[in-house]
C-alpha cells in the first residue's frame, strides 16, 4: 500500500466515525448535568469511605478505652480478692497451731504459760 492510499482509507474512516458519533452542541447546563452525572457515580464510594473511617475511628476509641479500663487498677469491695484457704486461714488463726512443730520459747509470752 502506498502512502496516498493509506490516506484515503483514513479520511474514509474519519468521515464514518463522525457520521456515527456527532457533535453534541453544548447547552448552558452542560457542565451542571455532568458534574451531577459524575457525583452521582461518587456517592456509594463516598458514603461506603465515610461509614469505614467512622468505624475504623469508634473501634480504635473501643480498644482503647477496654486497654485504660484493664490497666486501671479495680478495687471493689464486695468481691472476694482471697482464695478460700486464704480466707479459712484469716479466721481461725489459732487452728492451726496444733498441728505446727512450734516449740515455746519462754520468753514470758502469756499465750505459752
Amino acid at each position: 500500500m502506498t502512502h496516498d492510499e493509506l490516506d484515503r482509507r483514513l479520511d474514509v474512516l474519519f468521515r464514518e466515525y463522525r457520521q456515527a458519533c456527532p457533535d453534541l452542541e453544548g447547552s448552558a447546563n452542560f457542565m451542571p448535568q455532568l458534574w451531577q452525572k459524575i457525583e452521582a457515580g461518587q456517592t456509594l464510594p463516598l458514603m461506603l469511605g465515610r461509614w469505614t473511617r467512622m468505624f475504623v475511628s469508634f473501634a480504635a476509641a473501643l480498644c482503647l478505652a477496654m486497654a485504660v479500663i484493664l490497666v486501671l487498677p479495680y478495687h471493689q469491695t464486695s468481691v472476694v480478692q482471697t482464695s478460700y484457704v486464704e480466707a479459712l486461714e484469716r479466721e481461725h488463726p489459732n487452728d492451726m497451731m496444733a498441728y505446727s512443730d512450734v516449740v515455746p520459747d519462754n520468753s514470758g509470752d502469756v499465750a505459752w504459760q
